[in-house]
């Protein structure tokens, strides 16, 4: 009789052990398809950034901003934010896609 209870308590909770393992997969599933999906656009953000930080730097090349205004203010932290990005997310580059 104790037997019978003891296993009957055993299974019950072996199966609730499972149940809760399935739902925390499934939760994980989907916070790494979500990561996945944040990272891919973080990497087009990123090629933007400097695809626009390259565009900054050839106008900054011709001078047309000085810092003692607003607009060369803006255009100085606009850029500066654009040179922390590149230092805190350095682009990955893979010698066979170096393209994309």
């Amino acid at each position: 009789m104790t037997t019978t209870i003891i296993l009957s308590v055993l299974i019950l909770v072996v199966i609730v052990c499972i149940f809760i393992i399935v739902n925390l997969l499934k939760k994980l599933e989907k916070i790494d398809d979500a990561l996945i999906e944040v990272s891919l656009n973080l990497e087009e953000y990123i090629a933007r950034v400097n695809q626009a930080y390259a565009k900054m730097e050839e106008v900054d090349s011709k001078e047309l901003f000085k810092s003692d205004d607003e607009t060369g203010y803006v255009f100085d932290t606009l850029k500066q934010v654009i040179e922390d990005i590149n230092t805190n997310y350095p682009e990955e580059r893979d010698d066979n896609n170096d393209k994309r």
